[in-house]
């Protein structure tokens, strides 16, 4: 009995200094936010959201449909920053539970990635940056040639199906 509560209380002063290193860690990489860092970020989102303005509004891309892969409620702010509630014909959602996605105005329907295979022309948005290795490698499978796969944060890419 005794040695049971000697290896909890043991255990308990490891999970301690663990978490004391953590918190620690965490603590120093704050200390590194300042006022030239967020400029940095937000003007690093701005440059986003022009480039996947001018690639949208590009004459290449007009009859394309564009989706959008992902529907938590991470994802609004990201449609909302970058103007896209009115640009998104669709969401993209494994979860079959999600039916709509609710907007000031509208609602856009969620729908099921494999009912995208047979749609020629289309332009998916990764609305789940944490999500895009996972979201890429569904994705690629499903993309025709002339296809597009956009990860917007942190870093603009752009995968062309060629």
């Amino acid at each position: 009995m005794k040695k049971k509560i000697f290896l909890i209380f043991k255990f308990q002063k490891i999970k301690k200094k663990i978490y004391k290193k953590k918190i620690k860690l965490i603590l120093k990489k704050e200390k590194k936010i300042n006022l030239n860092n967020l400029k940095y970020f937000s003007n690093e989102i701005e440059k986003i959201k022009i480039r996947l303005s001018a690639l949208l509004k590009n004459q290449l891309y007009k009859n394309h449909v564009i989706y959008g892969f992902g529907s938590s409620i991470g994802a609004l702010p990201i449609i909302l920053y970058f103007n896209l509630d009115k640009k998104i014909s669709f969401l993209l959602d494994d979860n079959p539970l999600k039916k709509f996605f609710p907007l000031k105005e509208n609602k856009i329907q969620i729908i099921n990635p494999n009912r995208i295979n047979n749609i020629k022309k289309k332009i998916i948005i990764c609305l789940a940056p944490r999500y895009f290795k996972l979201i890429r490698k569904k994705t690629l499978r499903q993309l025709d040639k002339g296809d597009i796969l956009i990860n917007l944060l942190p870093k603009f890419i752009i995968i062309k199906k060629r």
